[in-house]
């Protein structure tokens, strides 16, 4: 893949309101269109979202007690350590409760400021997550730090002390713990995607995996599971350090089985966070798929695609995505990037199997009419994608209502999308159909 083949991302945090995560894509590249006379098989460039590398990328908990506190907090910086200390030397678990409970409000207060947690700190968290190790709710408030701290420590404390207590806690029998380790391992995983190995090594998919074939009922529980996924493959997608392949494929099988599973079946702001971190896994690659994995994956990814031409009743909070504020066209949003994805990247068999599949197909033209731009275009770029490919493929995919829905957006849509429909008319019909069947079609 050249350079030519990728998007550029631009991160931007965007206002100040840490409950919009915002994608921000540009094309690098938006030429004229090539010569018929050349032969040489032309793709259009696939955008790739970027999530923004922010603390905030999770839902947690505020204490009631922040919004006071926010006025005082850089005394409140002063006077915290040496109260936080003298409760470490406490034996009263009250006294202790207290100092984690003024901990969690420091960083709930401080998110958007330069408090990190040093490394003494960090160990003595660790120390005492140790010492009450019976304790469940010392535990938790403590996990709950560890969820959204920002850390100034080395990669060895990460790796030998804070890894591998969360990940033993992921498998804990108290639902919360399971959940709020899930949560500090993301957090670790969009903090530094560059030690991304490290909990690897340290059996956080492994232990995540476990969670996904015992899913607990819950919603949030499921939630975090998700996320978890999306969080690992972004790193993956962003990070310069290379992922051994088996590790991959594993986590292609966590995604599989976390859509197969009953207790999954929601749609909703995680199912879009699954449906990315699918978008992560196939950008500029080829995944491989069993044959019952990808029968499964096709079926479900057609299943939020079909959400695109719901009426929308289900108006609701559209998480950290800046994509709708339709949580139904945000699934298909995510889903139609897979499938994208695939349409570039993937083999021949998976992209004969997409067109094969009549309802996917019937979404597609569907989409061609779409309100919104970004369904329109996506359309538009598997069309051309795919013709790209083969002359069978073109033939079995293009047909005269495509034709009709491309030249109606070379008459009438802007001219952003006018410049995709013309790809896909230069590559989906040109070789495809002849001229005087063009010129016949009604939109002609």
């Amino acid at each position: 893949m050249d350079d030519s083949d990728v998007a550029d991302i631009e991160l931007n945090p965007g206002p100040k309101d840490p409950s919009v995560l915002h994608l921000q894509v540009e094309h690098r590249a938006q030429g004229v269109l090539p010569d018929p006379r050349d032969s040489r098989i032309i793709f259009r460039n696939r955008q790739k979202l970027a999530l923004i590398d922010d603390s905030d990328f999770f839902d947690v908990q505020h204490s009631p007690s922040v919004a006071s506190q926010l006025f005082f907090v850089k005394r409140y910086k002063t006077t915290f350590h040496n109260h936080y200390h003298e409760a470490m030397k406490s034996k009263t678990v009250d006294q202790l409760s207290d100092a984690l409970f003024r901990f969690q409000d420091l960083l709930e207060g401080d998110r958007r400021s330069s408090y990190r947690i040093s490394g003494p700190v960090a160990m003595s968290l660790v120390r005492t997550l140790k010492k009450f190790e019976y304790d469940k709710f010392i535990q938790s408030q403590i996990i709950t730090i560890l969820s959204h701290a920002r850390f100034d420590v080395c990669g060895a404390v990460i790796k030998d002390h804070i890894v591998p207590i969360l990940v033993n806690r992921v498998s804990d029998s108290y639902t919360r713990m399971s959940r709020l380790a899930l949560i500090a391992l993301t957090h670790l995983l969009v903090v530094f995607p560059k030690h991304m190995n490290v909990l690897i090594d340290g059996g956080a998919l492994e232990a995540a995996h476990e969670e996904i074939k015992a899913v607990r009922s819950g919603y949030t529980h499921k939630a975090s599971l998700a996320n978890f996924l999306a969080a690992f493959c972004r790193g993956y997608s962003l990070s310069s350090e290379s992922v051994s392949s088996d590790k991959v494929g594993f986590v292609l099988t966590m995604l599989v089985d976390l859509f197969q599973n009953k207790e999954f079946a929601f749609i909703g702001i995680h199912t879009a966070r699954a449906c990315y971190a699918l978008s992560y896994l196939s950008y500029g690659r080829c995944l491989d798929f069993e044959v019952n994995a990808w029968n499964l994956l096709v079926k479900k990814l057609t299943e939020f695609i079909s959400l695109a031409d719901t009426s929308g009743s289900r108006v609701g909070y559209a998480g950290s995505f800046a994509i709708d504020k339709n949580i139904d066209q945000m699934v298909a949003g995510s889903a139609l990037g897979v499938v994208g994805n695939i349409a570039r990247w993937g083999t021949m068999d998976q992209i004969r199997s997409l067109i094969k599949n009549h309802e996917l197909m019937r979404c597609l033209r569907s989409l061609l009419r779409s309100e919104f731009k970004k369904f329109r275009r996506e359309a538009c770029q598997i069309i051309s994608n795919i013709s790209a490919l083969s002359e069978t493929l073109m033939k079995d995919m293009v047909d005269k209502e495509i034709v009709e829905l491309l030249c109606h957006m070379l008459e009438k849509d802007e001219p952003e999308m006018k410049m995709e429909a013309a790809w896909a008319v230069y590559v989906g019909i040109c070789g495809c159909f002849k001229y005087e069947e063009i010129e016949a079609s009604p939109k002609g």
